[in-house]
């Protein structure tokens, strides 16, 4: 009985302590949801005033300064990855265009040519310095726009812009019409610095508008008593003997520019639309390996980039004129195609090549068939250079080209697939041949060496009856 009643004591200690952990946890909770909602009343009464917070009153003066990216951005930073394979190729050596590379240590004598210039230019038309200054000012908002980075807006900016503009078109007109030019002149008169200013005007970093470029030849040309080229043609000739086109497109053909290498890019488009392919594989045998499937090869008649065709085992390709200049004009119009998001059709076709290219021995081919001209070296120099050309960049699903690499491949692989099974067929045959001799005839020494010995009387044997045949 005793046992019995302390059982059930426990039993009733236990309800009891259930019943107060209860009641003490619902007292909490009741305390808590009083602490949260206080909590949020306070919240809601506090009031982040904007000086309260230097944080997101800096912000948002940053956001009020800043302006949203502009469509018009055509003028670029060449990208970090492309850039140091080959910085030298993407910086101005003499001279700076534009604002990305103004103000450069090195290039004070070709701003004082700049003014020197502009004297001259002014002096080909009646309008006045302030009218030239007015046209830039209204293009000014346009034209920064134009560049990638932040360019505010100041009088230098309108300033360098004028001097630069007019210093181009001064250039192309002297160019044009030809001599007598001054003593002074560094770039048609010793040091001669023009083929370096051109290449300097090559560059993606180193661009003015076009449309600025238009509006100051449009006052200049509006004079009657200057009769100048266009704008256009004035460009052409400038370009052509350094950049080695032997033709470039009619004026009536060109699409509104966006600068220099714009023009440059448009000039190597395919003349029609490229049709869609399935592909199923990027790359395609080098010279070296397409000669021995058989597939011969030509220089085509056409001067585009893209004018490369393949029929009936002949490979047709434009020729491809390699100078100094070359490297830095593809690296620049490739660097513009990787930055507008433009298709990359050059780059395409720089791929294309450099896969035909894979050792200096497919460069001599080229150079053999009359499709490519070495104007920098050696064989070896043009393979470093093309294989260099595409490092860091990636060529992307431009369909232009894969049509050719289909055919390619296809050619290739059936042709090959002939050669290697004749050659294996020709392989087997001698190794039976080799297998039988040895154990017919060579299985012991003497057999052997009455083989030979026999070899030899049948030799003489023939010699002495050609002798007794052919009259003394």
């Amino acid at each position: 009985m005793i046992i019995i009643r302390v059982s059930w004591l426990a039993v009733v200690m236990w309800l009891l302590n259930g019943v107060i952990f209860v009641l003490k946890a619902w007292k909490r909770m009741g305390n808590s949801s009083a602490a949260e909602q206080d909590i949020k009343s306070a919240l809601t009464s506090i009031k982040i005033e904007p000086s309260d917070c230097p944080v997101s009153a800096s912000i948002k003066k940053m956001l009020q300064s800043s302006s949203p990216l502009s469509s018009d951005r055509c003028i670029y930073r060449a990208p970090v990855d492309i850039r140091k394979v080959n910085e030298e190729a993407y910086t101005p050596r003499v001279v700076s265009i534009g604002p990305l590379h103004h103000g450069r240590k090195g290039f004070e004598a070709m701003e004082e040519q700049k003014l020197f210039y502009l004297r001259t230019f002014l002096g080909r038309t009646s309008s006045s310095l302030e009218n030239y200054v007015q046209v830039v000012k209204s293009l000014e908002d346009r034209t920064r726009k134009c560049y990638a980075e932040t360019i505010e807006t100041s009088a230098k900016f309108t300033q360098m812009i004028l001097l630069d503009g007019c210093f181009i078109i001064e250039l192309f007109i002297r160019n044009c019409f030809g001599g007598p030019y001054e003593e002074g002149d560094l770039l048609f008169s010793p040091p001669y610095m023009l083929s370096n200013v051109c290449i300097d005007m090559m560059l993606l970093e180193n661009q003015l508008p076009f449309f600025v470029l238009e509006g100051l030849h449009n006052l200049l040309s509006s004079d009657k008593q200057n009769r100048i080229p266009t704008l256009i043609n004035l460009t052409k000739m400038f370009f052509e003997p350094t950049i080695g086109m032997t033709k470039l497109l009619d004026e009536n053909g060109i699409p509104p520019l966006k600068h220099f290498v714009d023009l440059f890019w448009f000039c190597q488009l395919p003349t029609s639309r490229p049709k869609d392919y399935v592909v199923t594989s990027n790359c395609i045998p080098c010279m070296t390996q397409l000669h021995q499937a058989g597939v011969e090869f030509e220089r085509a008649d056409g001067d585009r980039l893209f004018d490369i065709d393949f029929n009936n085992g002949t490979l047709k390709i434009p020729r491809i004129v390699v100078t100094d200049c070359t490297e830095i004009l593809f690296r620049n119009i490739i660097a513009y195609e990787q930055c507008n998001g433009t298709n990359r059709y050059v780059l395409s076709y720089m791929s294309f090549i450099n896969d035909l290219i894979d050792t200096p021995k497919d460069v001599d081919m080229l150079i053999h068939n009359n499709i490519l001209t070495n104007g920098i070296g050696s064989s070896i120099e043009i393979f470093i250079l093309f294989k260099a050309i595409c490092k860091e960049t990636e060529a992307g699903n431009i369909p232009y080209l894969h049509g050719l690499r289909r055919d390619l491949n296809k050619y290739c692989y059936t042709h090959t697939w002939n050669v290697t099974f004749l050659m294996k067929y020709c392989k087997s045959t001698l190794q039976r041949w080799k297998e039988t001799l040895k154990r017919d005839y060579f299985d012991t020494p003497c057999k052997g060496v009455s083989v030979i010995a026999a070899s030899v009387l049948l030799v003489l044997t023939f010699i002495q009856t050609v002798y007794t045949v052919l009259p003394a």
